[in-house]
């Protein structure tokens, strides 16, 4: 059975258009690839010589900061990571035990582009500072351990993706205790690296205690084995908190006109579809993304032009990631909006207002980091009407030439159905604009000008909505039947 399920997954594999319509995007992003491969292995050899610096053998020092990379690669792997081995749905009709199809799709879903980076990271290390350093069985135990470590974290991924498709309570729950602790940390009233070397130091410090890692391993597979056996059948999943993913969820927007019908419909189609869903995570990582510049202010954090970069990023998050796609989303049911008696430029209009409340929210949320100076509270409300007044009609126009379909259940982790030319093109518009209005005006010891600049473009360009519509309608009815014609190839 095993012989087939792989054979199966092969022919999908090579027998897909999209591997031949996008292989020079799977070039790039193989070469991509094996870059950062290329550094990890680089880190495994150099991080010996940071974690042997002190009077702790670099061999156990290295549970110190495990519990932030555990954190960190299990948020990596829910957000970025393909977890689906082969298709379930295709067997389930087939004479094919549901155990065996659950055990294939546990065990193959190990192999992938995380695990092969952390074990780049730990087989140079292991072979420089452990196999030379202790005795053999303790080598072992040790490898036992990290690889232990690696596995749980991508069980851990696995449970928690698929648990949020049922519920967010969970992940609301684990997200908060991460910031919780991150703050504490941040305050020094709490070192996660102490709590993680003390729990981690009794794997790594004896012979085979590092063999102790696999009752959690083996419990963790348990746990998705069980949640999978349970779930396996595909209503199952359109349960949420014990009801049907219910017809009149944002029926509070729907009754907005139709504008508002239109939005709620988008809405609902971004709430029930995996990749979508991936996007809203994306969009709340990046709401943190100043964290990394600003807190170093004297360095980076008191750059007009890195505060503007930030700014296009955190209150464009969502329309940038989403707007990239924006028709391309609606692929599979493209043949069914053409025939509805709906105006092109009320089509467009729904979106347009749905990706500027997002810049508004991700605005609102982020107005903490006025903690940090005024000058980036002035710099990002410029950004946000930038991208309202402007980068969202860019995303709009730019729409209208993407022709490839999308499988909305796949995940977004080296996949990429929909990704053209387009997508590399329209960044000139979005981010080096901003940041060349910007950038010319402070060389000219003009800041607050440049700031004033930036939102004055947006307006300007606001003010030119009736032009925008116009022509991205006129556009629209131009191009509409050869991307209709393109949604229908299946990838």
């Amino acid at each position: 059975m095993l012989t087939i399920f792989l054979t199966h997954k092969w022919k999908q594999f090579f027998r897909s258009t999209y591997f031949t319509q996008g292989i020079a995007i799977m070039l790039l992003m193989g070469f991509v690839g094996i870059y950062f491969l290329i550094l990890a292995i680089v880190s495994g050899f150099l991080m010996g010589e940071f974690l042997g610096e002190g009077e702790i053998p670099a061999h156990i020092n290295i549970g110190r900061f495990l519990l932030v990379y555990m954190f960190a690669d299990v948020t990596l792997r829910f957000f970025f990571d393909n977890l689906s081995a082969v298709e379930a749905r295709h067997y389930m009709l087939l004479k094919v035990k549901k155990s065996s199809l659950i055990h294939f799709l546990l065990s193959t879903s190990i192999i992938n582009y995380f695990t092969l980076l952390s074990l780049a990271v730990i087989l140079p290390f292991f072979k420089l500072h452990v196999l030379d350093v202790v005795s053999p069985i303790h080598a072992v135990s040790w490898l036992c351990a990290m690889v232990s470590v690696i596995l749980l974290n991508h069980f851990s991924a696995i449970y928690l993706k698929r648990i949020s498709a049922v519920s967010y309570k969970s992940i609301a729950t684990i997200m908060s205790v991460a910031l919780v602790v991150g703050l504490l940390t941040y305050l020094e009233w709490l070192s996660i690296y102490d709590v993680s070397f003390a729990v981690f130091k009794v794997f790594f410090s004896q012979p085979l205690t590092g063999l102790l890692l696999l009752i959690p391993l083996a419990l963790i597979y348990r746990v998705n084995y069980r949640l999978l056996r349970s779930n396996i059948y595909i209503d199952k999943w359109l349960v949420q908190s014990g009801r049907s993913l219910a017809s009149d969820r944002f029926n509070f927007i729907s009754e907005k006109g139709l504008a508002g019908t239109l939005i709620a419909q988008e809405l609902k189609l971004i709430t029930r579809n995996k990749r979508t869903k991936n996007i809203l995570w994306v969009t709340l990582v990046f709401a943190f993304y100043g964290l990394l510049f600003y807190p170093g202010k004297d360095v980076l954090g008191n750059n007009p032009i890195m505060i503007t970069f930030v700014g296009i990023f955190i209150t464009g998050a969502f329309m940038i990631n989403y707007g990239q796609f924006l028709t391309a989303w609606e692929s599979g049911s493209f043949d069914g909006i053409l025939t509805r008696q709906l105006s092109v430029r009320a089509y467009y209009r729904a979106k347009w207002i749905m990706l500027s409340v997002s810049c508004v929210i991700l605005f609102l949320i982020t107005l903490p980091y006025a903690y940090f100076g005024w000058k980036i509270l002035l710099i990002h409300f410029a950004c946000l009407i930038f991208n309202i007044g402007f980068n969202s009609f860019i995303l709009l126009y730019a729409s209208i030439y993407n022709n490839k379909r999308i499988d909305l259940s796949k995940s977004s982790m080296m996949n990429y159905q929909g990704t053209g030319a387009t997508q590399f093109l329209i960044t000139i518009p979005l981010l080096l604009i901003p940041i060349f209005i910007i950038g010319v005006l402070n060389a000219l010891n003009l800041e607050m000008a440049g700031i004033a600049s930036l939102a004055g473009v947006g307006l300007l360009s606001l003010a030119a909505y009736p032009l925008w519509m116009k022509e991205i309608e006129r556009n629209f009815k131009e191009k509409k039947y050869k991307k209709a014609a393109g949604f229908r190839q299946k990838a």
